[in-house]
């Protein structure tokens, strides 16, 4: 090649790469506002987990006074038994009526049972509390029902948002690696 061939080919070079450089590189953006969106869906997703949560704490509160009821029973002192049921019922419906108020069922659940301890008291002595026992205990199945399809379902979003979390940190961990490697590079380029 002679001198004059290789400048000719150099000046080519050179303006084919000065155009190259000129031209705007397109910006490829992967989010295209969905960040905005995952963020409201959270803001309408969180409300519904801690009301979830206030249910089965409520739940659980309305099931131990119905359990402690049937054990207040066994006091040999009737009307101290009665009373003492009749206290356990009291503190479950004032916790039913708390924010989250309890399903309507829940509710008339301990409405009949608050009845049948008013009635026992109204009997005084007489009163068979053994079968008083018995009602509860049956009213207590139903509260463990609806306190296990509750605890099943926060399970399942606990799981739900486990899964939710393992793939939001693997996204971050692949930002965070890219945004080392474009900065390694950068120092890179810049000490040559």
């Amino acid at each position: 090649m002679t001198y004059g061939m290789q400048k000719w080919i150099s000046i080519a070079l050179l303006a084919c790469a000065g155009a190259a450089a000129a031209q705007e590189r397109p910006v490829v953006r992967v989010r295209g506002g969905s960040t905005g969106t995952m963020l409201s869906i959270l803001d309408n997703y969180e409300p519904q987990i801690v009301g979830m949560t206030a249910a089965v704490r409520r739940d659980s509160f309305i099931l131990a006074q119905l359990a402690a009821a049937v054990f207040a029973l066994d006091d040999f002192q009737t009307s101290v038994a009665i009373q003492k049921a009749a206290d356990r019922i009291d503190d479950a419906l004032r916790r039913a009526m708390e924010k989250p108020p309890a399903p309507q069922s829940t509710v008339d659940l301990l409405n009949a049972v608050r009845d049948a301890v008013a009635h026992a008291k109204q009997q005084g002595f007489s009163a068979d509390l053994k079968d008083l026992q018995k009602l509860i205990a049956k009213r207590t199945e139903e509260m463990q029902r609806l306190l296990f399809r509750e605890i099943d379902e926060a399970r399942r979003e606990r799981q739900t948002l486990i899964d939710l979390h393992t793939r939001l940190q693997r996204l971050t961990d692949a930002i965070d690696a890219a945004m080392s490697e474009a900065l390694a590079s950068t120092f890179d380029s810049m000490r040559r």
